[in-house]
């Protein structure tokens, strides 16, 4: 390590399931936020079509069906964890 070099870290808590693997918004492969996904079901509450669903979030037709028939993000969190991330040497 060059001397008065230093190392920063980031730290944030994520939601995780009964495996301890990441959920939600935080997941690796999330497309859309929590509040999103919210978003998306109240729409088809109120009767939008999948396919205009769809368009709105930038999104396919059969990503919407999983999540409005609850096959994608309708895992319940079981637990925290904390990850740590170095962002700086």
């Amino acid at each position: 390590m060059k001397s008065g070099s230093f190392v920063v870290f980031s730290r944030r808590v994520v939601l995780v399931n009964e495996n301890g693997h990441v959920i939600g918004e935080d997941h690796h492969r999330a497309k859309l936020s929590n509040a999103q996904v919210e978003d998306l079901l109240s729409m088809r509450d109120q009767g939008v079509k999948y396919v205009d669903i769809a368009k709105a979030f930038g999104i396919s037709k059969t990503a919407v069906a999983y999540i409005v028939t609850f096959r994608r993000r309708a895992q319940t969190a079981m637990g925290q964890k904390t990850l740590v991330k170095k962002v700086r040497a």
